[in-house]
């Protein structure tokens, strides 16, 4: 995870070229998953997806994430680190205090199909209007996170 060198807006967001800009000690939560093998189409072709339902941003701001791909089983003997099969970025998004958070959507429908797959996501029903300072205390729903993230 790192700051994009451009702003959200810009057309062209550079990535870093070295590891001095990891920033992945502002995450909490699961960083490291497994995947999850889920039939998609008429066909039924599975498809691996790599979940990350119980991330989180500990500060406020613009980030992108990036994603790496190990296979940890074919490490040669005696090393102790994976080689990187693959790495790709995420898009720019925003992280708000729970304060100044946008209203949350509904749950798309693949978070939905993830859902009824067994992929443990939050699935939200409805749309869940932004906080209100008086209404802490009473809160329907059993979100618990401190910071929502917003794709641009």
């Amino acid at each position: 995870m790192y700051y994009p060198t451009t702003t959200p807006s810009s057309p062209a967001i550079s990535t870093p070229d070295n590891d001095c800009l990891n920033r992945t000690h502002w995450l909490f939560g699961a960083k490291f998953v497994e995947p999850h093998a889920i039939g998609f189409g008429e066909s039924g072709q599975k498809h691996l997806l790599f979940t990350f339902s119980d991330l989180a941003v500990r500060l406020e701001g613009h980030f992108i994430l990036r994603y790496r791909f190990f296979d940890i089983f074919s490490n040669p003997a005696g090393s102790a680190s994976s080689r990187i099969l693959a790495e790709c970025h995420g898009q720019p998004f925003k992280m708000y205090s729970s304060k100044d958070a946008p209203s949350l959507k509904e749950s798309t429908m693949l978070t939905k199909r993830l859902g009824n797959y067994g992929v443990p996501v939050k699935i939200r029903k409805r749309r869940r209007s932004p906080r209100k300072k008086k209404n802490l205390a009473n809160r329907e729903d059993d979100e618990h996170t401190n910071f929502t993230s917003s794709s641009p």
